[in-house]
């Protein structure tokens, strides 16, 4: 019951945080649970990954590609003794 309680208010805090940034919002339960909370979901989680690339990359696991994209830089595998690339 703990961790039902827990995932509740923590689904009730992202619903909030998307309202407050999207203050005209509104959508059935489906669309809240497939649009809202991915998108919300995905937002909270990009500051995550930018800190993991960025120590994969001091690590030298991987490397930061300028692909000339508006969407930044890809990342790969380094090519070398670390792993073989198939």
């Amino acid at each position: 019951m703990r961790e039902q309680e827990r995932r509740i208010r923590e689904t009730a805090r992202a619903i909030e945080q998307y309202l407050l940034q999207h203050p005209r919002a509104a959508d059935s339960l489906e669309g809240i649970a497939g649009w809202w909370l991915a998108r919300q979901r995905i937002e909270n989680e990009l500051e995550v990954v930018r800190a993991a690339l960025l120590r994969l990359a001091d690590e030298g696991v991987i490397v930061e590609v300028d692909a000339g994209r508006a969407a930044g830089p890809i990342y790969r595998l380094r090519r070398g003794d670390r792993a073989t690339e198939g």
